[in-house]
Formats: C-alpha cells, structure tokens, sequence
C-alpha cells in the first residue's frame, strides 16, 4: 500500500491496522500530512493548520498503543 492509499483508508481499517502493527498512527499521520501539503495551496480547504501538533498527537498514540502491548 503506498502513501497515498492510506488517506483512504476508513478509520475503522486504519485503527484495526494500527492494533495489529501494520500501521503507526505515525505513519498514518505523515501520508496524511504529506497529502495535506501537497494540496492545500489549491483547495485552500484549512482555516487554520497545526502538523506540528498534530504530529505530537500522532507520537503520543503511537506509544499509548505499544504499551497496551
């Protein structure tokens, strides 16, 4: 699956993904973000945009994930 398939993806695949170690809310993130990035200047869809923060949360559920094991 490359990284465009990924912003696809119905949540409910992502999360089962993300369970099973096929995916990182991380990884998840940065297709998403790399996405966003290359469309924004033409759709001018966002009023405000914080990947940074975004990307802090993306961190955080990645670790809340591999510690619940």
């Amino acid at each position: 699956m490359d990284r465009t398939d990924l912003c696809y993806l119905p949540a409910v695949r992502m999360a089962a993904a993300i369970r099973a170690r096929e995916l990182s809310p991380v990884e998840i993130f940065d297709a998403v973000a790399e996405r966003i990035e290359a469309l924004e200047p033409r759709v001018n869809a966002f009023a405000a945009l914080d990947l940074d923060a975004a990307r802090g949360a993306a961190r955080a559920a990645e670790a809340a994930a591999a510690a619940r094991g």
